[in-house]
């Protein structure tokens, strides 16, 4: 069987988008079989996971996004992006704001212009899994252990839990080492977030991510703006930089709901033969 699909990228992240409208969508068996085969860099056609879209007409667009483990994603953000642009580039959502299905919950885009769109990322949280609000009187920042130092951060859920570090070195091997080093210390678990921001200006931000791989790099870029802002670094509207990718971070008051305004671009399109 041939699949037509389309790579798509935001804030750095690749994945793959396989359109079944008019076709027999997949079962959920067969996505995370396909997902296995075609996100692998080695003899797929490689990326961070794969979309698998079906519409019934205007406004009526199902998806669903997995990782490239064949699991179903609990963070969706940049799938969404990357669905988005594809959506309204095909027409499949007229040109005004629109909802789509993602992985069963209801997600609502807002189109800026042709290629920039706005989506909610929740509410955060505080270390302790409660709702998160500024308070200028408290202390966000905890110590945590790397080489012998103390190192402060701030810890954060959005989605998915993140633990941001502010640094001034911009050297991605010297800081993965400093993040593998804050794992077992600290024992912070495997599928903690360890994030890296540089404040430039107070509505301006650089993040670093740790790893990549089964990412959601909006969500982390997020998560390094709202530490941001608890900690008094930077404004409640800015720009984050990620990967020579530039998005906009909204975290609105007093609904306390976090926004990201980006984009996401086409690498290339082709075929991929899958064997049933």
């Amino acid at each position: 069987m041939d699949l037509d699909f389309y790579k798509l990228q935001t804030a750095g992240n690749d994945l793959i988008l396989i359109n079944f409208t008019g076709k027999l969508f997949p079962s959920d068996h067969e996505l995370r079989e396909m997902s296995r085969k075609i996100c692998r860099r080695d003899y797929g056609i490689g990326s961070n996971g794969l979309i698998a879209m079906t519409s019934e007409g205007i406004d009526k667009i199902k998806a669903s996004f997995l990782t490239p483990s064949g699991e179903f994603a609990d963070v969706v953000n940049d799938a969404l992006m990357c669905l988005a642009r594809y959506i309204f580039d095909s027409g499949f959502s007229g040109k005004d704001d629109f909802s789509v299905e993602l992985n069963g919950r209801l997600h609502k885009v807002g189109v800026i212009d042709s290629t920039f769109f706005r989506i909610s990322l929740g509410y955060p949280l505080n270390s302790e899994g409660l709702p998160l609000i500024e308070r200028p009187e408290e202390d966000y920042l905890v110590n945590l252990s790397s080489g012998g130092k103390k190192i402060p951060s701030t810890i954060i859920q959005l989605g998915k839990p993140g633990v941001v570090i502010y640094t001034e070195n911009r050297s991605f091997p010297k800081l993965k080492e400093i993040a593998d080093e804050l794992i077992i210390p600290d024992k912070l678990s495997e599928d903690m977030q360890v994030i890296f921001a540089t404040v430039n200006s107070r509505d301006d931000l650089e993040v670093f991510i740790r790893k990549s791989r089964n990412d959601d790099f909006l969500s982390s870029c997020a998560i390094a703006a709202v530490a941001s802002v608890v900690n008094g670094f930077s404004n409640r509207d800015t720009a984050v930089h990620h990967k020579q990718s530039e998005m906009f971070f909204q975290w609105m008051q007093p609904t306390n709901e976090v926004f990201i305004t980006s984009s996401a671009e086409y690498l290339f399109t082709g075929s991929f033969y899958y064997e049933t």
